[in-house]
């Protein structure tokens, strides 16, 4: 028996093996990042359930003071984890903008501007849209829209 052969493949194995252990775990903390985000944007939507529909008069949002400070520390914490994300979004359209319409309306609804309905509707489509175990469909679309992107940058 060659045991320089036997030496040989044992390494090119274990290379593989690290090689697709590597590649396992760049994708779970891929997948620990958006759903940080998701899980973010789901908490600032349950606080801003307990909310009137609009924090409309001075005493209203009076009253609500607390929790409007519990419900920006939300929205920080949602954005942290937006920023954690590292453009992985950036292909999931509906999701980079419900998140882009989420904050132009937060400090709308604080000052009494915009109603929590708004708001909720656009926590509704970053919580259901399926960004963190994405369909096979949009799999092959991100695949070609990044196909697209490589062919235009030649």
């Amino acid at each position: 028996m060659d045991w320089n052969a036997v030496s040989a493949g044992a390494t090119a194995l274990t290379a593989l093996i690290a090689l697709l252990a590597l590649f396992s775990w760049k994708n779970q903390e891929k997948l620990k990042v958006k759903l940080e985000f998701k899980n973010a944007v789901s908490a600032y939507a349950y606080c801003l359930t307990g909310f009137p529909l609009q924090l409309n008069t001075p005493l209203i949002r009076s009253k609500f003071s607390k929790r409007c400070q519990e419900l920006a520390d939300l929205n920080a914490k949602a954005g942290y984890a937006w920023f954690a994300t590292e453009n992985l979004l950036e292909s999931d359209e509906p999701v980079t903008r419900a998140w882009q319409q989420l904050n132009n309306l937060h400090e709308g609804f604080l000052i009494g501007e915009v109603e929590k309905e708004s708001i909720l509707e656009q926590c509704s489509i970053i919580i259901v849209y399926p960004f963190v175990f994405p369909t096979w469909k949009q799999r092959v679309s991100k695949g070609l829209a990044i196909c697209r992107r490589w062919r235009k940058g030649k």
